[in-house]
């Protein structure tokens, strides 16, 4: 009993030397590890790309601009001295039947409306035309000064699109000459 007492104490004895042999190793191992490797760098979130500044509207397009003037100035397409003056609303007949009148507007260098209305007598009686445009030359001065509106051009060739003739150019007043005159009762001006 004593011999086997003594086999399972060295038995004991050689475990227990085996298992601190063993945890002896771990740490040999443990210390000899490599060391884990860096963390990759961290990527980094692109920096925030700046919203763009509050944008102020976009001018209107030339071609827009001219579509909104149509509708705004009641232009009708046509035209008169080469795209100088453009035509609006519809055409009255003069009391003679002979002329055309039209509403119509400067144009600016991109041809769009400006400045105060206008009014166009067109004609095809050239000779007529020009006699009123002189007519206009003479009381638009001296006593008359600022009785009557104003000549503004007069075209012996009206080169316009959409109108033939002649075409004078005129301030537009706030009223009918004639419309003015039988409210007076047809008593002169003076």
């Amino acid at each position: 009993v004593g011999r086997m007492l003594g086999e399972v104490a060295h038995l004991a004895e050689r475990q227990a030397a085996a298992a601190a042999a063993a945890a002896a190793a771990k740490k040999v191992v443990a210390t000899k590890k490599a060391a884990p490797a860096p963390a990759p760098a961290k990527k980094t979130a692109p920096a925030p790309v700046p919203a763009p500044a509050a944008a102020t509207p976009a001018e209107p397009s030339l071609k827009e601009q001219m579509r909104q003037a149509k509708i705004d100035f009641g232009l009708n397409g046509k035209e008169v001295g080469n795209g100088r003056y453009l035509l609006s609303g519809n055409m009255l007949r003069s009391t003679s039947g002979k002329s055309q009148i039209y509403n119509a507007y400067k144009t600016d260098s991109d041809g769009l409306p400006t400045g105060p209305r206008l009014t166009v007598k067109l004609s095809s009686n050239f000779d007529r035309l020009e006699q009123e445009s002189r007519n206009y030359d003479k009381v638009t001065g001296g006593l008359f000064s600022g009785a009557f509106v104003k000549k503004v051009e007069y075209l012996p060739d009206s080169q316009g699109k959409g109108v033939a003739g002649a075409a004078l150019v005129l301030e537009s007043g706030n009223r009918n000459l004639k419309d003015v005159m039988s409210a007076r009762q047809n008593q002169g001006l003076t």
